[in-house]
C-alpha cells in the first residue's frame, strides 16, 4: 500500500501548487466537467487525476478505467504517460508501474467500438456471412458520396442515396433522422458492405450502440467493467458517439468530462453544440473551469489577447473587455504582395533558427492558399505542406490504402519490428510509385515518422496492442498528429490539421471577410461592412455558424507559444479566381483588439 500523503506530496510539487488543477486532481465528487482554454494543462491534470486514482488503489482489482479521447495518438499518449508518472509518484519499480498502468483502457470512440465489435460482433452480423473482424479485416470507408457508393462498392442508388443522406444527418447533427433511421442503416451496412470486407465509420459506432441496446448482458458488463470513464476534448463528440458513451454509463458510473467549447472546430462532421452544458445538466455534474494559462505564461500579449477572445465568446463585446490586446496584423495590397511578406518573416525565422507554421482556413483548393505555396517554391523556401483536412479525398484513400497494406503485411501474426514496418512503408510506396500529388507526398513523410517513432516511443505496449494502435491510426486517419516531428522548420498548414499541435511562432494567413470567416453560414448573411453588422446579422441567423468560425480562428493563434502574426490582404482572389475587394475579417475587429496597430505595408 502506497503512502497516499507522499503521493498527493508529489503531484503538488508536479503542478506547482496550482490549486485549481489539485483542486480537480483530489476531488472525490463522482461527476466532474471541466472547462480548460489552451494552454492551461488540461491534458496534464486529467493524467494526474488517473494516475492518482490509480496509485492509491481507487478501483477494485477487477475493474478498469476508460479514457476517451478524440484523436488515436492522444488516446496512446495519454497511457505513454501514465507509464513514465506513476514510478515517480508511487516509487514503484516500471514493471509495477505497467502492471499498475494496465488497468486504464485508454481509446477514441472508434477503436474502443472497434474492440468489442471484435468480441461481440457475431451477436448482431450473421455468421453466415464468414466474415471475420480480426486484425481488422473490415476496411473502414467514408460514406458521404452517394456516387463513390454506388459505382465503386457496387449497391444501388437508392440506398447509396440513403447511407449519404444518413452520413450527412451525422454531420449537422440531425438528432430526429439519426433516431429514426441507425437501425436501418446498419441493416444496410451488414447486408451490403460487410459482406464485401468493408464497414462505414458511423457503424463502427451504431453497430457497438445496438449491442447494447440489443443485450442487456453486454451493457452491464462493460457499466460494471468501467466504474470511472474519462472523457477528453469531450466538446468534440458527435451525436452517434453521445449515444454510445451514454450507454456504457450507467447510475453508478463516476466521470470526467473536460474539454473547451472553444476548442469545437468539428461542428462540420458533427459535434454537438452545448454538447458540455447539456452533460452538466444530465449528469448533475460539479463545474470547474482552468484559468493558469501555461502556454503563454511569460508573454502578455498573447495571454490578453487569449483572454479578450474568449470573452467574445461568451459574451460579444463583452464589458468584462478592459484592455486591448495589440496583435501583428500585416495589410497587403494584393495576394502576391502578402504571400512575399509571409516568405520574408519565413526567413527571418530561419535566420534565428525558429520554427514558423503558416496556417490557413481552406486547403489547397483555396487560390489564397496556393498563391504563398507558389511564392515559397519560387524563392526556395523548403516548406512542409499539410494543405488537408480529414475531408479530403486523398487524405482519407492514403489512410484506407495504409490500413489495407498494413494487414496484409501482418497477416501472419508477425511481431512489430523494424523490419516489419519497413517493408510496409515500401508497399505504400510502392502503390504510389507513380503520383506527383503533393498530399501523398506529404503523408508518405508522416508515415515515414510515425512508423519510425513506433519501436522507440511505443515500446511498453504489447504487441497486439501495437497493432491495434497502428490499425487505429488508419482508420481514424491519424498520420496528421506526427506533423510536429518533421524536420522543416516551416510548415504550411490548415488550422484543422494543426490542431493538437503547437510550434515557435505562428502566422495565420488570408484573415478576410468571406476567407476567415468564411462565406458559406456567415458571411453570406452579412451585406455590411461593418463588423458590428456582420457579427449581429450572422448571429441572428444562427450562432452557431458565427461561434464555430470564432472557434477555429482561436484554435489557430492559440497555436503560437511565441508571437502569432494576422496577415491579410485589400484584394483576395475568390472562388474563381477573379480577384475583387476585400474587407478585413471581422475576428480582428472585435472588441480587445487593436486593430488600429495595424502595419500596412501596401
Amino acid at each position: 500500500m502506497y503512502d497516499i500523503r507522499d503521493i498527493m506530496k508529489k503531484i503538488k510539487k508536479m503542478h506547482s501548487d496550482d490549486n485549481r488543477q489539485l483542486e480537480i486532481i483530489f476531488d472525490d465528487n463522482q461527476r466532474i466537467l471541466v472547462e480548460a482554454p489552451a494552454g492551461c494543462g488540461k491534458t496534464t491534470t486529467m493524467i494526474s487525476k488517473i494516475a492518482y486514482i490509480l496509485s492509491t488503489n481507487g478501483i477494485p482489482s477487477t475493474k478498469k478505467i476508460l479514457a476517451l479521447t478524440f484523436s488515436v495518438n492522444a488516446a496512446y499518449k495519454i497511457k505513454k504517460d501514465i507509464f513514465e508518472k506513476l514510478p515517480i509518484i508511487t516509487n514503484c519499480s516500471p514493471e509495477e508501474s505497467i502492471h499498475i498502468a494496465n488497468k486504464i483502457c485508454v481509446a477514441n470512440y472508434h477503436s474502443f467500438s472497434r474492440r468489442i465489435l471484435n468480441f461481440y460482433g457475431k451477436n448482431i452480423i450473421n455468421d453466415d456471412l464468414n466474415i471475420k473482424s480480426d486484425n481488422g479485416n473490415w476496411i473502414p470507408i467514408d460514406d458521404a458520396n452517394e456516387e463513390i457508393l454506388h459505382l465503386h462498392y457496387g449497391i444501388s442508388l437508392e440506398i447509396a442515396r440513403f447511407v449519404s443522406d444518413f452520413n450527412k444527418a451525422v454531420k449537422e447533427c440531425d438528432i430526429d433522422f439519426v433516431d429514426e433511421n441507425w437501425n436501418i442503416y446498419n441493416d444496410i451496412v451488414r447486408k451490403a458492405f460487410i459482406p464485401k470486407g468493408y464497414i462505414t465509420y458511423n457503424a463502427i459506432i451504431l453497430l457497438t450502440y445496438e449491442l447494447f441496446v440489443k443485450f442487456p448482458e453486454i451493457k452491464r458488463f462493460y457499466n460494471n467493467y468501467f466504474p470511472i470513464i474519462f472523457v477528453d476534448e469531450f466538446q468534440d463528440t458527435n451525436y452517434i458517439c453521445w449515444k454510445l458513451l451514454k450507454e456504457v454509463i450507467c447510475d453508478k458510473t463516476r466521470i470526467v468530462f473536460m474539454g473547451d467549447p472553444l476548442q469545437r472546430i468539428y461542428g462540420f462532421i458533427g459535434a454537438i453544440p452545448n454538447i458540455m452544458t447539456l452533460a452538466e445538466k444530465k449528469y448533475n455534474m460539479k463545474r470547474y473551469e482552468l484559468f493558469a494559462n501555461y502556454r503563454f505564461k511569460d508573454n502578455e500579449d498573447m495571454l490578453l489577447l487569449d483572454k479578450n477572445i474568449r470573452l467574445n465568446a461568451k459574451i460579444l463585446n463583452n464589458y468584462d473587455i478592459c484592455k486591448n490586446a495589440n496583435p501583428s496584423i500585416i495589410v497587403a495590397s494584393d495576394q502576391d504582395e502578402e504571400a512575399r511578406w509571409i516568405c520574408n518573416k519565413v526567413r527571418e525565422f530561419k535566420k534565428l533558427n525558429e520554427r514558423v507554421a503558416v496556417l490557413v482556413r481552406t486547403g489547397i483548393s483555396n487560390p489564397n492558399a496556393q498563391c504563398i505555396v507558389n511564392k515559397m517554391r519560387k524563392e526556395n523556401i523548403s516548406f512542409f505542406s499539410a494543405l488537408f483536412t480529414d475531408n479530403d479525398i486523398e487524405y482519407d484513400k492514403f489512410h484506407e490504402v495504409c490500413l489495407f497494406e498494413f494487414n496484409k503485411v501482418i497477416a501472419r501474426k508477425e511481431v512489430i519490428n523494424s523490419k516489419i514496418l519497413d517493408k510496409f512503408i515500401n508497399n505504400v510506396k510502392a502503390y504510389y510509385e507513380n503520383s506527383s500529388n503533393e498530399i501523398i507526398v506529404s503523408l508518405i513523410k508522416l508515415l515515414e515518422i510515425f512508423c519510425n517513432r513506433i519501436p522507440n516511443d511505443y515500446n511498453y505496449l504489447k504487441n497486439e496492442d501495437m497493432v491495434s494502435f497502428i490499425q487505429d491510426t488508419f482508420i481514424n486517419k491519424g498520420l496528421k498528429q506526427n506533423m510536429d516531428k518533421v524536420n522543416e522548420d516551416v510548415i504550411l498548414a490548415t488550422i484543422h490539421a494543426f490542431k493538437g499541435l503547437e510550434y515557435q511562432n505562428i502566422i495565420i494567413a488570408d484573415n478576410e471577410k468571406h476567407s476567415f470567416p468564411n462565406y458559406k453560414g456567415v458571411c453570406e448573411f452579412c451585406n455590411q461592412n461593418r463588423n458590428l453588422n456582420c457579427i449581429k446579422r450572422s448571429i441572428n441567423y444562427g450562432y452557431e455558424g458565427y461561434y464555430d468560425e470564432l472557434s477555429v480562428f482561436y484554435v489557430g493563434f492559440t497555436r503560437a507559444i511565441n508571437k502569432v502574426y494576422f496577415t491579410l490582404s485589400k484584394k483576395r482572389l475568390n472562388s474563381k479566381c477573379i480577384e475583387t475587394d476585400a474587407q478585413p475579417s471581422c475576428f480582428l475587429k472585435l472588441k480587445g483588439i487593436s486593430y488600429q496597430n495595424l502595419i500596412d505595408i501596401s
